[in-house]
């Protein structure tokens, strides 16, 4: 297993930005992705501090990401210079994903969940 720290531009925010991701070691893939998305008060580093996030995937077929979503909901803010967290998951981020890592890269191949926030954003994306 790999544990990647990735910084990349998000252009749908319009700003640089982060995610942690976990590539299995064994075979070639391509791989399912699993998108873990953070509460209010963190960051993408939330699960890789205070979980067992690379214990609990050590031995799956998985890639797991973990994008950083600010305080934003994960959904679009409508205000003059709000910036656009929803278009940003499914486009920049699930985007530079499947170019960067040997995804499945179609709704089959994709799961979200999160924890408080990142549970209502999950809800959201997949409910979309």
């Amino acid at each position: 297993m790999a544990f990647c720290e990735v910084k990349f531009s998000g252009q749908s925010i319009g700003k640089h930005t982060s995610m942690d991701v976990i590539v299995p070691n064994s075979g070639s893939g391509p791989f399912p992705v699993l998108y873990l998305l953070h509460g209010l008060s963190d960051d993408c580093t939330r699960w890789r501090r205070q979980t067992s996030i690379e214990r609990y995937v050590e031995d799956l077929p998985l890639i797991v990401v973990m994008p950083d979503g600010g305080r934003s909901f994960y959904v679009n803010d409508p205000r003059p210079g709000g910036r656009a967290y929803e278009d940003h998951i499914v486009k920049d981020v699930v985007g530079f994903v499947d170019r960067v890592f040997p995804t499945i890269a179609a709704a089959r191949g994709r799961a979200v969940a999160g924890l408080s926030m990142g549970g209502y954003g999950a809800m959201m994306l997949a409910l979309k």
